[in-house]
């Protein structure tokens, strides 16, 4: 770099997305001779600073062809983090969501075959339009960028109990798998309960009782089908988990 730098410069680009193409340009030229400098570059201009998100702009804008105004702004699905392992339903849930912004309600489809064991799958959650990088979630919340709207449903409010037991039914089929996969005659209610929740009926609101009910049918009518692992949970109709 040919030019001086002066010490107010420092801090002087609120976020990587601000760049000027100037100093991109001068910056692409660095990267190519040398990471390390062109991270101290973008890190020296910089006034917010995260040391992951700059060593991935390297690689991802000034070596590689990302553009640098839009980078890592995008829609983000937004969903409950303590619902990812809990082993019932919050009956409060819905509510947890009112101090954020964005577009309600959406779910997340269910058919993800390599995530068999992950909540996300049939999760129900919101949309934040145009999230920046830096931009992090309120506490208690889990977040992903969705960069294929195909992979994301709308859900009507009016839907969001069943919407919701049917995620959990999933969820108790992956902890009660083992049961399942050994049980002699039909699936029970119970056997779901006390091998995928370690408790008894007695214990359990009325949400995750009908979620627990609604998969017993689908073990007896689907637990044959090769795709019932990837499907428990949304092959029966919603009447099951009404």
């Amino acid at each position: 770099m040919q030019r001086e730098v002066t010490a107010a410069e420092e801090g002087s680009i609120p976020t990587l997305n601000d760049f000027p193409p100037w100093m991109l340009a001068e910056a692409r030229a660095i990267a190519r001779e040398s990471r390390p400098l062109a991270f101290e570059y973008i890190h020296f201009y910089l006034a917010k600073r995260d040391r992951a998100s700059e060593l991935d702009f390297v690689e991802e804008v000034l070596r590689g062809a990302a553009d640098a105004a839009t980078w890592r702004v995008g829609d983000r699905f937004v969903f409950l983090e303590a619902m990812s392992e809990a082993k019932a339903l919050d009956p409060a849930w819905l509510e947890r969501f009112t101090p954020l912004e964005g577009e309600r309600w959406y779910r997340v489809k269910p058919d993800m075959p390599d995530q068999l064991h992950s909540e996300i799958p049939g999760m129900i959650g919101m949309i934040q339009r145009g999230v920046r990088y830096w931009e992090r979630p309120r506490v208690g919340f889990g977040t992903f960028l969705h960069g294929s709207p195909d992979r994301i449903e709308p859900v009507r409010v009016e839907d969001l109990a069943i919407a919701m037991r049917r995620w959990f039914a999933r969820r108790l089929a992956w902890w009660a798998r083992e049961y399942m996969a050994r049980a002699q005659g039909p699936v029970a209610e119970a056997g779901l309960v006390q091998h995928g929740l370690n408790t008894d009926m007695a214990t359990l609101d009325e949400d995750t009782l009908r979620a627990a009910r609604g998969l017993a049918r689908e073990a007896h009518a689907f637990g044959t089908r090769p795709d019932f692992a990837l499907r428990a949970g949304f092959l029966g109709p919603d009447d099951w988990y009404a």
